[in-house]
This record gives structure tokens, sequence and C-alpha cells, in this order.
């Protein structure tokens, strides 16, 4: 009997989840997804939904075979520097699905993704402040908040904006907008202002 639970126990030690143990995506386009959807475990409702999209698009061949290279590229980058199914890679095919999109062209969300696949490469960037960059693109995307963290709430009046990045280092562009600073109960108003965000560096420039 204590042999039996000695094997068992072997077979547990030996038996590592696939999100872990997995250092490299394969380059075959078909290989790639089969372990992504191995990868990309534990996930919500919602982000669920989202993966599903992205599935769809890489299955129906809306995404063109040099595009999906370049994302198995992105995917070896995200998971060399240890990324994690989420929010990282949930966060990188959620912009990319938007950029796809006409309503979400116009915020230059391939200068974003420009931007994006050449931080994971560069290891002379911290990957924290990678990940900053792709949370704060994701509230700035679908919450219309430019900063919000440690009781300091930024809020644009407007969703004109667009991401762009000069040698990489990624900003967001406001024309014409209204800003607005919540810190716990007072309230600050920059009327008809313009200027550009650093997303890296968290900086304020116009």
């Amino acid at each position: 009997m204590k042999r039996f639970y000695l094997l068992i126990g072997l077979l547990l030690l030996l038996t590592p989840v696939f999100s872990q143990q997995i250092r490299e995506f394969s380059t075959d386009t078909l290989a790639y997804i089969d372990e992504l959807q191995k990868f990309m475990r534990d996930l919500n409702p919602d982000e669920e939904a989202g993966f599903n999209s992205f599935l769809s698009k890489w299955k129906n061949d809306s995404i063109s075979y040099d595009e999906k290279i370049k994302i198995i590229g992105v995917s070896n980058s995200m998971l060399a520097r240890r990324a994690r199914p989420k929010p990282h890679f949930i966060n990188y095919f959620s912009i990319y699905l938007k950029s796809t999109s006409a309503d979400f062209r116009k915020m230059g969300l391939d200068k974003w993704l420009e931007c994006m696949n050449y931080l994971v490469e560069d290891r002379t960037i911290q990957f924290r402040e990678t990940e900053r960059f792709m949370n704060l693109s994701m509230v700035l995307i679908e919450d219309s908040s430019l900063y919000n963290l440690a009781g300091t709430h930024w809020k644009p009046s407007s969703m004109d904006f667009s991401f762009g990045h000069e040698n990489y280092r990624p900003f967001v562009t406001f024309k014409n907008t209204d800003l607005y600073c919540y810190s716990n109960r007072d309230t600050l108003k920059i009327l008809n202002t313009s200027g550009k965000f650093d997303l890296l560096n968290l900086k304020w420039e116009g």
C-alpha cells in the first residue's frame, strides 16, 4: 500500500501543468494555436469570449500567414518574459482584435502593436513597464480613463485620441479635450487642452 501511494505521489509530481511547463510555442501555425488553447486556462466568461473571438479569426484565416508568424514571435517573447495567460496574453489578444476593427483603427492601434512587439523583445526594458503600458492602454480603450491608480483618477472628456511612439517609446495623443482629475473628494478640471501622455514614464506634455 505504501508503494502504491508513493507511486501516485511521483506521478503527480511528474505531471506538470501545461501552462507552467511550456517554454516556447511552435512556429507551426496549427500547432501554435493548439498549444495556446492548452496554455490559456482558468479564464472567466468575458475573457473566454474574447479569446474565442481571436481563435475564430485565426482558424478562418482572417489573419494572414505573415501576421500569424509575427503573433507567434511576440507570444514567445512574452513567454520568455514570464508573461501569464491573464492579464498579459488576454490583453494583447484583445487589443490585437480591436486593431482589426474599423471603429478602433483611427486610434492608431497598428502603432500600438508595433511598439508592443518591440518592447517585449527589448531586454533593457523591464517587463513590468511593458505590463503597465498594456494595462493603461486597456483601461483607456475600455473605460475611457487615462490614469486610475493610488486614488487618483484622470479621465478625458472624449475618445478622440490616438496611440503613437517615438523610437518605440509609447504615448497617446489627445486633441482638444477636457481632462478631469478625481482624487479623494477633490476634482480638478483642465479645459480645452491638447497634448500627449507617455505610457512608460506617466508624464503629460501639453
